[in-house]
Formats: C-alpha cells, structure tokens, sequence
C-alpha cells in the first residue's frame, strides 16, 4: 500500500588531517626567514646540504635541535645574494 523510496548516500571522508595553513611557518623560524633572505628554496637548500628537496621540506616540519639549525643557517649564511 505505500511506495517507498529508498536513497542511500555514500559520503566519502578524507580521514587525514590537515593542519591550519601557517601552522609549519613557526617551526624553524630562523631558518625560514634566512632562506626568503637569501632567495633560496628547498631544493636549493636540499642541494647544498646533500639531500634531496623532500628531506629539507620533512626536517622543517619539526623544530630542529639548536646544533643541526645552526649547521643549516650557516650553509644558507655562506651564499651570496
């Protein structure tokens, strides 16, 4: 006696989380501003330390240890711009 629709919706959800845009940009600060400074990218940066631009990109996603950031700080320091 009754007609009956059913519809069923199938909602992807990307579980991964993002986290909010600029949240990275505090994480290594100096070492950020020294390389906008200088003109040079991760890849540059990649390039001068001996590893490729996506280990750069990993390592600037955490705060670094004092030591390793004034290692990379004094590799940016010694290019000309």
């Amino acid at each position: 006696p009754y007609n009956c629709i059913i519809v069923v919706v199938v909602v992807k959800v990307n579980t991964k989380f993002y986290k909010m845009k600029g949240m990275n940009d505090m994480r290594n600060k100096e070492i950020r501003n020294a390389m906008k400074q200088k003109g040079i990218t991760q890849w540059k940066l990649g390039e001068l330390l001996g590893v490729s631009e996506n280990t750069v990109n990993r390592k600037l996603r955490k705060e670094l240890p004092e030591e390793e950031k004034q290692k990379i700080l004094e590799v940016i320091n010694s290019c000309g711009k």
